[in-house]
């Protein structure tokens, strides 16, 4: 059996800005081996960016929906129908707007992302910049797609630009989340990307545990407080970082034997000081950047020297022409930096899920001065 749910939240900057939601979800069954996981995230700056996203999440599941092969030998024609759908839900905003607002189209932009999932197989597509990850049955999290930008950070959307990443996992799939950017930015940050373990797996299981070895009959309840449980603890101040709308639609194999102390992880290494100097290397002057860089060391260590605060400093480029090559300057979070916010989540109310739900009650992001620290605290 394969156990779905899907759910989209408003973003805290978009309640306080009074805007709508622009994230759609859904899960659609195709058959009672296949089932469908769709998000869309429309573009913030675009007028109607939450016509353009529930738009092309319905049109792409019913057009895969009607057109999907249940046995095919072929993989090129499952890649055909996932293809000739995300145009059709590109085609289908084009229609919209032609028929309701002409000559706006750049007002109605929006990323997709879709899975489409048996107990065998796993095949996707993703055009923008939410994204796509999944679980095998060996335990392992895999970043299934590459998020779609330009070298300003600007997303590539549809149906302006339809450049689709569409294929087949090469493994077997316990379970697939798809999210929009502002969950996939936290349970698979870019601070991990070179890692051994890409995916922040702590949290990545909170969406998928509770169906590991779920007998049927409870499929229906368990679900339900599951979804109910991760939507409180989004919304709680544990989460308050999480600004931006926040969507997931979920597949999990029930029948699969992986259980959840099989799932592989380890505590990542994160050096925050290298991430705070590329934060600072925006800036032209090499003076600006170490100017706020010391202060920022000092802030976070206030019993260090200046000469301490030096010394670190020389880990780092200060010439005008020199990067900090972040990937590579990973190393290990050094108690003093996290001391005070450690200590400040421990004392910090616990906003723990229904006990019927096995969630991991796990942190294991926070933003700090837009810095991402990571630890792990248990309730």
């Amino acid at each position: 059996m394969i156990s779905s749910y899907c759910f989209s939240l408003k973003g805290r900057n978009h309640i306080k800005n009074q805007m709508p939601c622009h994230d759609s979800s859904l899960i659609k069954d195709i058959s009672s081996s296949w089932k469908i996981a769709v998000v869309a995230d429309g573009v913030g700056s675009c007028k109607h960016a939450e016509i353009a996203s529930d738009i092309a999440a319905k049109e792409v599941a019913e057009l895969i929906k009607k057109q999907f092969p249940p046995y095919a030998s072929d993989d090129c024609a499952y890649f055909s129908v996932i293809h000739a759908a995300m145009h059709g839900a590109a085609n289908a905003i084009e229609r919209y707007v032609e028929e309701n607002d002409p000559g706006n189209e750049m007002e109605y932009q929006t990323t997709l992302s879709v899975a489409i999932m048996s107990s065998k197989c796993l095949y996707y597509g993703n055009a923008g910049d939410s994204g796509i990850i999944a679980l095998d049955d060996q335990g392992n999290y895999h970043l299934v797609t590459k998020k779609q930008n330009d070298e300003f950070g600007r997303v590539y959307a549809i149906p302006t630009n339809r450049f689709f990443e569409i294929g087949k996992a090469n493994y077997i799939p316990v379970a697939v989340l798809c999210m929009t950017d502002g969950l996939f930015d936290n349970v698979a940050p870019r601070t991990l990307r070179n890692n051994n373990f890409p995916v922040n797996v702590p949290f990545a299981n909170m969406f998928i545990t509770y169906a590991l070895g779920l007998e049927q009959f409870k499929e229906p309840e368990i679900v339900e407080n599951c979804k109910n449980a991760l939507i409180k603890y989004l919304q709680s101040d544990e989460c308050k970082f999480m600004t931006d709308d926040l969507s997931v639609a979920a597949l999990v194999n029930t029948n699969s034997d992986l259980q959840k102390k099989d799932i592989k992880w380890e505590n990542p290494q994160i050096d925050i000081y290298a991430l705070k100097w590329d934060e600072v290397s925006v800036y032209p002057s090499a003076e600006t950047r170490k100017t706020l860089f010391k202060q920022f060391v000092s802030e976070n260590n206030p019993d260090w020297s200046e000469a301490q605060v030096d010394d670190l400093l020389k880990k780092y480029p200060v010439n005008d022409n020199q990067h900090l090559d972040l990937e590579n300057n990973l190393g290990n979070v050094t108690e003093d930096a996290v001391k005070e916010e450690t200590q400040n989540k421990s004392e910090s109310q616990s906003t723990t899920p229904d006990e019927q739900v096995e969630l991991n009650k796990e942190i294991i992001c926070k933003y700090a001065r837009g810095i991402k620290v990571f630890w792990k605290k248990k309730f």
